[in-house]
C-alpha cells in the first residue's frame, strides 16, 4: 500500500520509494536470521515478538500524515520486515512438524498457495477501505467549502485557497481528495494492525515442533526380542519427521506482507 500512497499523494521520486521497499526486504533477511536462533526452540515467543512488531509498526503508520518524513519510512520498512522474518520461519516449522514426509510436495504447494490467497484477500479488502473512505471523505469536506461557510470568509482561516476562479477551485479539490486519501490509508493501516493484534491470542494453541527422531530409533521400535526389527517382519515402520532443516528451507519460499 506504501508504493501508490508515496507516489501519487506524497510525491516521492520512484528511486526513494524503491529505497524503501529494499529496506523491507533487508529487515526480512535479518528476521530470518533471527528466526533461526529463537524460531528453533522457542517459536512462540518468536511469532508473539513478530506480530508484536507489526503491531508497533502499524500503530506507527496510523499517526502518520501527508508530510512524511524518509527516514522514519526507512525505520518503519525494516521494522516490518523483521516482523515477517521472525513470524514465517517458526510458523512453517509448526505447521509441518508432524507431516509425513511422503506428502511433503502436495502439501507445502497448498500450504504456500493458501498463504498467498490469504494475503490477496487481505490487501483486495484494504483497498477497498481505502476507495470507499477516500470517496465519503472527500464528499463530506466538499459541502464545507462554500461561498455559504462563515469559515471562507475569514482569511486566516481560508489562507492561500480562494474560490474566485475555476483553477482555484481545482487547486483546492485536488488538496482535498489528497487529504480524503490519506484518511482511507490511515483506515487500511489500522486494519494491518488490528489483524496483527487478533492473531496474537491464538499463538497460544501453538504447540512447539516434536524433537526430530532417528530413522534408527523409529526402526527400533517395531524390534522384538529375538533381535529382528519389523521390517524383517514385513510391518511398515513410522517414517522420520521432517528436519528442521527441511523446514526452514520451506519458509524462505516467498515471504509476502502487506504494506
Amino acid at each position: 500500500l506504501l508504493p501508490p500512497l508515496l507516489r501519487q499523494h506524497v510525491g516521492f521520486p520512484d528511486a526513494l520509494i524503491g529505497l524503501v521497499t529494499g529496506f523491507r526486504g533487508l529487515g526480512a533477511l535479518i528476521g530470518f536470521f533471527l528466526a533461526m536462533f529463537i524460531g528453533q526452540r522457542f517459536p512462540r515467543k518468536s511469532m508473539f515478538l513478530g506480530y508484536a512488531l507489526q503491531v508497533i509498526a502499524g500503530l506507527w503508520l496510523m499517526r502518520m500524515d501527508l508530510n512524511l518524513d524518509a527516514n522514519e519510512l526507512l525505520i518503519n520498512a525494516v521494522l516490518q520486515g523483521i516482523a515477517v522474518g521472525v513470524i514465517w520461519v517458526p510458523l512453517t516449522v509448526v505447521t509441518f512438524s508432524t507431516l509425513d514426509p511422503r506428502h511433503l510436495p502436495e502439501t507445502s504447494a497448498i500450504y504456500h498457495l493458501l498463504r498467498n490467497i490469504g494475503s490477496s484477500i487481505f490487501i483486495s479488502v484494504c483497498v477497498t477501505e481505502i476507495v470507499r473512505s477516500s470517496a465519503m471523505n472527500y464528499e463530506h469536506m466538499t459541502e464545507l467549502v462554500s461561498n455559504f461557510s462563515p469559515v471562507m470568509t475569514l482569511p486566516f482561516a481560508t489562507g492561500q485557497w480562494q474560490l474566485e476562479t475555476t483553477q482555484d477551485l481545482a487547486r483546492l479539490s485536488g488538496e482535498i481528495a489528497r487529504q480524503s486519501a490519506m484518511i482511507g490509508y490511515l483506515n487500511a493501516f489500522g486494519l494491518y494492525t488490528l489483524a496483527s493484534a487478533l492473531a496474537i491470542p491464538l499463538i497460544l494453541f501453538v504447540a512447539r515442533p516434536a524433537k526430530m527422531r532417528a530413522p534408527e530409533e523409529a526402526a527400533g521400535k517395531g524390534g522384538d526380542g529375538s533381535g529382528r526389527n519389523g521390517a524383517a517382519r514385513g510391518i511398515r515402520t513410522p517414517d522420520p519427521i521432517i528436519t528442521n532443516d527441511v523446514l526452514y528451507q520451506l519458509s524462505y519460499c516467498g515471504t509476502r506482507g502487506p504494506g
